[in-house]
């Protein structure tokens, strides 16, 4: 099996070029880079137009020059994730427990019983019963088949109506109050969300980390049909791209046991542990050798030996 490693930058960040091929060169043989608006003449860098809100759109651009039929899998992964050092393309496949296959993803939620404020939820229901100009009915499975093949992955659909905390959940505890009014308001107008009538979710959409994904050759080009589609109606990124490969790909591996990803979203947290590395990856992954990855961190700023 060989796999390809696909490095995604949601920003023109051309710099972290020579870094990222000097931190990955001796582990992977296949490298590519997927970065908006380049116009340099590296060739393994590919030029890509989308909104990074929806950097699943990427993937289906960037398809005819990364793809090969040579390749088992295909490693998507973002700029500012470290990868383990000890990581390599002879490896990954025992330590992710990879098969033919397997995709890989850390985890996927249902949304009808999401239970913490995710702003993305109301945005993505608006897209499905809103969606104009764009007619995906016949690219996408319909509502019952994408239900089965969702379920068919262990994920808790249930009867797909959100319930009523739900709706306060998703106004986020960081807005102001006034925005949290105008956005109930929306919703009670555009969704009908009323006290006391429940809403049916328009599509099995679920939630997912969307920064390091693999996915196997035998499912790439419906896994990128499906993220164009996604892409073409808006839909944000940490649901169009686990919806997709959940009903691109039969088997999907689950980050599971104690070689799992590191994600610090606190900012002083993160700054913390970078200085108390002295921005050396190296010595960064002494102390998180258990660690398949960190994210997100500022490659610009660490040294690479």
């Amino acid at each position: 099996m060989e796999i390809c490693l696909i490095i995604v930058f949601n920003h023109k960040f051309e710099k972290n070029i020579h870094k990222l091929y000097k931190l990955y060169k001796n582990r992977f043989d296949n490298i590519y880079y997927l970065m908006p608006f380049y116009t340099g003449k590296i060739k393994n860098v590919i030029p890509v137009y989308e909104n990074p809100h929806t950097f699943q759109g990427y993937f289906i651009q960037s398809l005819p020059k990364y793809f090969n039929m040579k390749y088992s899998h295909y490693l998507f992964m973002a700029d500012d994730l470290i990868l383990n050092p000890e990581v390599n393309q002879n490896n990954i496949y025992e330590l992710l427990r990879l098969k033919s296959d397997s995709a890989y993803l850390k985890a996927a939620f249902s949304l009808h019983d999401i239970d913490f404020p995710w702003p993305h939820v109301l945005p993505a229901i608006n897209i499905f019963h809103k969606n104009s100009g764009v007619n995906v009915h016949n690219e996408i499975p319909d509502y019952h088949y994408a239900y089965k093949i969702i379920s068919g992955h262990n994920i808790n659909l249930n009867d797909q109506e959100m319930r009523f905390r739900t709706r306060w959940l998703l106004l986020s505890r960081n807005m102001k109050k006034n925005q949290k009014i105008k956005l109930f308001l929306l919703s009670l107008c555009e969704f009908r969300l009323h006290f006391f009538r429940k809403q049916k979710l328009p599509y099995p959409i679920v939630g997912g980390y969307s920064d390091f994904v693999i996915v196997p050759a035998s499912s790439i080009k419906l896994f990128c049909h499906y993220c164009g589609v996604f892409a073409a109606m808006g839909l944000f990124v940490e649901i169009a791209l686990p919806t997709a490969l959940l009903l691109a790909c039969n088997n999907v591996v689950w980050e599971r046991g104690n070689f799992k990803g590191l994600e610090i979203w606190d900012p002083k947290q993160l700054d913390k542990i970078s200085h108390k590395c002295d921005f050396k990856i190296k010595k960064l992954f002494q102390n998180y050798h258990h660690k398949l990855y960190i994210h997100p961190a500022k490659l610009s700023k660490w040294t690479i030996e």
